[in-house]
């Protein structure tokens, strides 16, 4: 995707709020800058983008959760 460089520390610093804020721009999302559902959704390539996350709340936080699947892992 080319939004995010450099080693990835488990911050969601300003350079992760910069590429969440490029990807939902790229993305027609509202811009938050911030791992919402609705970004979520665009990047696990759920089909509900637009429309509020297709993931349940429990499916958000097992998947928030998960080492492979959390947001911690974005980089800074």
């Amino acid at each position: 995707m080319g939004l995010y460089e450099g080693s990835l520390d488990g911050i969601e610093g300003p350079k992760t709020k910069r590429g969440l804020d490029q990807f939902q721009r790229d993305s027609g999302l509202k811009r938050t800058a911030m791992l919402d559902p609705q970004t979520l959704d665009a990047l696990v390539g759920n089909p509900g983008i637009g429309n509020g996350s297709s993931m349940s709340p429990d499916e958000h936080v097992k998947f928030m959760t998960h080492p492979s699947g959390s947001s911690s892992n974005l980089g800074n």
